[in-house]
């Protein structure tokens, strides 16, 4: 059964800060195949929202997946309850996908 996908609304300018920093430094067709990626792998979770390890270490019930060759990483909860994945941050190229894993806001919103 397929989860559906919901975003925090920061995830948004995290895909378009990804998809400069490609812009600035790659030809169009790795951008494009990369944000490709990256999408083909949000829908890879939603039909398989507990296949990657949970990350208790950095929030209870966080998980984070490699995307992009393994150049990006994309951190999410499932509420199984609901039916759906959140996505919570989106990092590329090495960036501190722990620190921005927005784990405060989560918190705050609860």
């Amino acid at each position: 059964m397929s989860y559906r996908v919901a975003y925090l609304p920061e995830v948004a300018g995290d895909l378009g800060a990804i998809e400069r920093w490609l812009d600035k430094y790659t030809d169009s067709d790795t951008t494009t195949r990369r944000l490709l990626q990256m999408a083909q792998t949000i829908n890879f979770i939603t039909d398989y929202p507990h296949a990657y390890a949970i990350r208790d270490d950095v929030a209870p019930g966080l998980r984070a997946v490699p995307a992009a060759e393994g150049r990006a990483v994309l951190t999410f909860f499932v509420n199984d309850d609901q039916k759906e994945v959140m996505i919570i941050a989106a990092t590329y190229a090495g960036a501190d996908w722990i620190g921005r894993s927005r784990i405060r806001l989560i918190d705050e919103r609860d």
